[in-house]
């Protein structure tokens, strides 16, 4: 229910038209009329939902950048996934053939790569913890982190 009464009215709708948006449907579930902000938010999916499948691949491509760029990494994976018709390949012999093709076959690890029979010795001292990491993450004051330093030094 919150997302239904919390659902942006259109794309590109700013603050203030949400606030409008969640007075009406707050208004509109005292009253008892829940049917009429159901329909709305139907709408409103359908609509989305059409908009964001229309994009060619020049606005999928501008689009993911600037969310890349905005720092939004998860949005920017589910807009792929959303408009990614092509799923998993059925197991055909021309998928095999193909990945076949694109990956090496297996092959004996070269022994110089390979640790001995000892493990080195690391010391305990190195090993970041629970309390550790709550301990530097209580030492931290706005951007400068634990060291002290911030962006200019």
């Amino acid at each position: 229910m919150p997302a239904l009464l919390l659902q942006k009215p259109t794309f590109k709708s700013e603050a203030k038209e949400h606030s409008q948006c969640l007075l009406r449907h707050l208004t509109q579930w005292e009253l008892g009329i829940c049917y009429e902000f159901f329909r709305e938010g139907s709408a409103t999916q359908a609509k989305l939902l059409t908009n964001l499948k229309g994009l060619n691949e020049e606005q999928l491509a501008k689009t993911f950048a600037k969310l890349v760029l905005e720092g939004k990494i998860n949005t920017a994976k589910k807009l792929l996934d959303q408009q990614s018709n092509r799923g998993v390949f059925p197991p055909s012999q021309s998928t095999i053939n193909e990945l076949k093709r694109k990956h090496p076959d297996a092959r004996e690890a070269d022994p110089s790569l390979l640790m001995d029979d000892h493990p080195p010795f690391v010391d305990p001292v190195m090993f970041q913890t629970e309390s550790t990491i709550a301990n530097a993450a209580l030492k931290t004051r706005g951007s400068r982190g634990p060291s002290g330093l911030d962006a200019y030094g």
